[in-house]
């Protein structure tokens, strides 16, 4: 009765993690359309100042610090999702030589730095934040604190992508066809 218990429990929580997939699927999906949003952006800051400084020969003073807090949020979110859709940086030497049961250690291993490592972006990030807000960037007029605010995103979305990975992991270790499976399993 009680492997039939447990087992419930387990689909249960499979349940509500296909929701949570779903909903970082779109979270996902929000920030690719953002990201390109702002690359145009940048396209069109970058054809501004050419234009301002080699035609009008008056060149605007907004778009070098525009263009710089475009990158911020544009780099830093998608090194989040990175972490998701496993596209990020790997060393792929070592894996390659352990076995299905030391990968999957290895790779849990893997995702609680990257997870420490998302919590501390999401400290620091919130600590600077706060302590930037009322400062402004003078070329552009906002809140220094939006210089800061891309680093508590990011931390925020590492550790919830680090920890639905690891749900996967714990509750369907060989699961490769999930998605969101950590990757060499």
């Amino acid at each position: 009765m009680a492997g039939r218990r447990f087992r419930a429990d387990i689909m249960d929580i499979m349940d509500i993690m296909r929701i949570v997939s779903r909903i970082f699927d779109r979270i996902v999906w929000l920030v690719y359309a953002v990201s390109s949003l702002l690359m145009a952006g940048l396209v069109i800051m970058a054809g501004w100042q050419v234009w301002g400084r080699y035609v009008m020969n008056n060149s605007p003073t907004w778009t070098e610090q525009a263009t710089l807090l475009a990158l911020l949020y544009i780099t830093l979110p998608l090194a989040a999702v990175g972490i998701r859709e496993n596209f990020h940086l790997a060393v792929e030497i070592i894996p390659d030589l352990m076995g299905p049961k030391a990968l999957l250690w290895q790779e849990r291993f893997v995702l609680l730095c990257l997870g420490f490592f998302g919590f501390y972006m999401m400290t620091a990030g919130y600590e600077l934040t706060t302590r930037t807000w009322a400062q402004t960037l003078p070329l552009i007029g906002v809140s220094r604190g939006y210089t800061y605010l891309p680093l508590l995103i990011s931390g925020v979305m590492t550790l919830a992508f680090v920890a639905e990975k690891l749900v996967w992991s714990v509750l369907n270790p060989h699961a490769k066809h999930h998605p969101h499976a950590p990757s060499n399993l």
